[in-house]
Formats: structure tokens, C-alpha cells, sequence
């Protein structure tokens, strides 16, 4: 049994996928959230960015926080 790759793992984006990167701010604090819809809205923001960035382009994930006042 085989799993499907996401969207963006066909063939020929492969080939001219842009280069990637993830930066995360040291110290973050937890996120409170619903793991599968914030897989799924990084999922469907980052498919979109490799989708539609040219040939030779790039794509990066900064991850950083904002300190709430207590």
C-alpha cells in the first residue's frame, strides 16, 4: 500500500521546486491551537507558495511570537 504525497510532490514541480526554508524563533512559548487545522491552513499556504513561485525563487516559513501583556 502506497500513500499519496502532497500536491506538490508530482514530478515535474519536483524539478524545479524552490529552494525552502524554516526559520523558528528560539524560546517560543506553546501554541495553543487544533493541530489538524493548523496543518491544514500550513499545508494549503505553503502547497500554494511552491505553486506559484517561478522557477529559481524560494520559499520561506518564519515562525516568530508577540508577547501578550499579563
Amino acid at each position: 500500500m502506497t500513500e499519496a504525497g502532497p500536491p506538490t510532490s508530482r514530478p515535474e514541480q519536483l524539478c524545479a521546486a524552490p529552494e525552502q526554508s524554516v526559520d523558528v524563533e528560539p524560546g517560543l512559548d506553546p501554541l495553543r491551537a487544533n493541530p489538524l487545522r493548523l496543518r491544514q491552513i500550513l499545508v494549503i499556504l505553503l502547497d500554494s507558495a511552491v505553486k506559484f513561485t517561478p522557477s529559481g525563487g524560494s520559499v520561506a516559513l518564519d515562525v516568530a511570537g508577540e508577547r501578550c501583556a499579563p
